[in-house]
């Protein structure tokens, strides 16, 4: 169901009943049109026509804007009674809400290590979300959720707040990694003003701006082009790097290498799979590291997990390597304690992070 469709079958339904127009004219004021269109189609849906069919149609073809993820969450904690599909989901959205509100999600820690010896090393974060009853909730449904609710924009904050206070503690211990690599949203470009956020966040922790950088999916950068390149513009000018993640699972498109001040290229570890006999891959990952290099763009291979496939990335002219041959996502005290080793070693490869 469009957008047209949906506003007409609220005024119509609107026409029948006065407190609709009561609803319609208080949220068109308010700017929560949208919010009032689902809620009277909702409750007067024709009969026989299931109400998540009309609630797809109008999360797919009502504009909510800036805010719309979260009015559409608040809109289904009203109608989810009439549900137990969107019950579940307005319950586990409230639930991250209140996750995010009271830090209760945990950060992990992954290495990342140069491959020309002793070189740069860094730490990936991701953000687990330990669950009271229902245990550990893998990152795919929750992401995705925090996505379309629009609770991405608090939770990165917090995932990037908490990833800088961990690098500023790691600074003081002198165990720091060379940078820590935190995922950014979209949205949080679009519409978490990510620039001040990081300028202050730089300014209250005192870590090195070169030693934080935020990654990116290419299809991010080429989908928002235009909308993005300020922002990214004004983070490059603060210091903090960025990368391309992901690389080759969307646009696998090196032009916009021209015009973002891109400083890491990470390669989807889809290219890394079958490397040691996929000659197409193999000739794919080479041509990227070249055009990279001639840039001045490092390379990460990301997905290593054996020891042929470390050997091919090294052949291939890798800078970095990333995946469970190096280490597995930990929790802060086992990273602490990796990262202390390797300042000791700085050996060119690293095993055993569990």
């Amino acid at each position: 169901m469009g957008q047209a469709a949906c506003v007409h079958a609220a005024m119509d339904s609107a026409a029948r009943a006065p407190w609709h127009w009561r609803l319609l004219a208080a949220c068109a004021i308010s700017g929560l049109l949208p919010v009032a269109v689902m809620l009277i189609v909702l409750t007067d849906a024709p009969a026989g026509l299931a109400q998540e069919t009309i609630l797809g149609g109008l999360l797919l073809g009502v504009t909510l804007g800036a805010g719309g993820g979260v009015l559409v969450g608040r809109a289904l904690s009203v109608v989810a009674p009439h549900s137990p599909a969107l019950a579940g989901r307005a319950a586990l959205e409230a639930e991250l809400r209140s996750a995010i509100a009271q830090d209760e999600l945990l950060l992990h820690f992954q290495p990342i290590v140069g491959l020309a010896g002793p070189g740069t090393f860094g730490v990936e974060v991701l953000v687990r979300w330990e669950h009271v009853e229902h245990g550990l909730i893998p990152p795919d449904r929750f992401i995705p959720l925090a996505e379309e609710s629009g609770l991405i924009v608090p939770l990165g904050a917090w995932v990037l707040r908490r990833a800088v206070e961990q690098m500023a503690l790691w600074q003081r211990d002198g165990v720091a990694p060379d940078r820590i690599c935190v995922n950014i949203s979209a949205r949080q470009i679009q519409y978490g003003d990510l620039p001040s956020l990081v300028a202050a966040l730089l300014a209250e922790s005192g870590i090195d701006p070169a030693s934080l950088e935020l990654e990116l999916t290419e299809s991010v950068v080429a989908e928002h082009a235009e909308s993005t390149l300020e922002a990214l513009g004004q983070l490059r000018a603060l210091g903090v790097h960025l990368a391309v993640d992901d690389f080759g699972t969307g646009y696998s498109s090196l032009a916009y290498l021209s015009r973002f001040p891109v400083s890491t290229l990470k390669i989807d570890r889809a290219f890394l799979v079958d490397i040691e006999r996929d000659t197409v891959h193999q000739a794919i990952v080479s041509a990227v590291t070249t055009l990279a290099h001639r840039v001045g763009v490092r390379v990460v291979a990301e997905g290593i997990e054996t020891a042929g496939q470390l050997a091919v990335a090294r052949s291939l002219d890798c800078d970095e390597i990333q995946g469970y041959l190096i280490g597995r996502p930990c929790l802060g005290d086992v990273m602490t304690a990796w990262l202390a080793g390797r300042r000791r070693q700085r050996p060119a490869v690293v095993g055993g992070v569990t």
